[in-house]
């Protein structure tokens, strides 16, 4: 009887072993080619047209950009925010989004100041405010100098 569990269980070996080589070069291959044909996923827009106002972009003193804005949000257990930005050559991009209001608090009338800083970002010259696909702001970005 041991002998009969001895090659059960090397034919179990035996036969796990077969293909791995090919099992790795198809998984390579598999992801290469999910990344090659994953487009970017456009986020969801929460809010209306006229829900986001007073958008401006500045430098600071430290030479980082600050974008400020504001946004509407009915609903007091969420705050409007400005996700991290994504930056493409001489543009920033930033996403307008509706994440859970951590704050303890919300804004009497539902109207939240967002301020970001961007840093690192000295070839910056324009930044955009999306919000999913649409495009709420494009501002340029004045340097002094």
């Amino acid at each position: 009887m041991r002998t009969t569990i001895i090659f059960a269980v090397a034919g179990a070996a035996a036969l796990s072993a077969c293909g791995q080589g090919n099992q790795a070069a198809d998984a390579s291959s598999n992801l290469a080619n999910t990344a090659a044909t994953t487009a970017k996923r456009v986020p969801y827009c929460f809010f209306k047209d006229e829900s986001s106002k007073d958008w401006t972009a500045s430098v600071g003193k430290d030479g980082n950009i600050v974008v400020k804005g504001k946004a509407y949000v009915a609903d007091g257990r969420y705050k409007a925010a400005l996700k991290p930005p994504e930056i493409d050559g001489a543009t920033a991009s930033l996403q307008l989004g509706m994440p859970q209001n951590d704050t303890g608090y919300s804004t009497e009338d539902g109207w939240w100041n967002i301020n970001q800083t961007i840093e690192g970002t000295s070839a910056v010259q324009k930044v955009e405010v999306l919000c999913g696909a649409k495009t709420l702001a494009s501002l340029e970005v004045k340097r002094k100098g």
